[in-house]
């Protein structure tokens, strides 16, 4: 969870991690809860993670990617 320790600074760690984990392994899952200083920092972060580089999809489409088998995403677009 990005969110197990409370608070705004804690939510930043966490996917600070998240981002190193998927720049070293290809992928990183990552949840967290609605919570409100979750969403104060994920929902910025959602915004700006493609300009650094990383893709976000669902977790059907990552385990077809990863398999290698064609995977649709919730809009309908097939992913390799």
């Amino acid at each position: 969870f990005l969110d197990a320790e409370p608070g705004e600074e804690a939510v930043r760690r966490q996917l600070a991690l998240a981002e190193r984990i998927a720049a070293e392994t290809g992928y990183v899952i990552a949840i967290a809860h609605p919570r409100a200083e979750t969403l104060a920092v994920v929902g910025p972060w959602l915004t700006s993670a493609p300009a650094r580089g990383f893709q976000l999809e669902t977790i059907t489409a990552l385990r077809g990617a990863r398999s290698g088998a064609y995977a649709e995403n919730a809009a309908g677009a097939r992913l390799r």
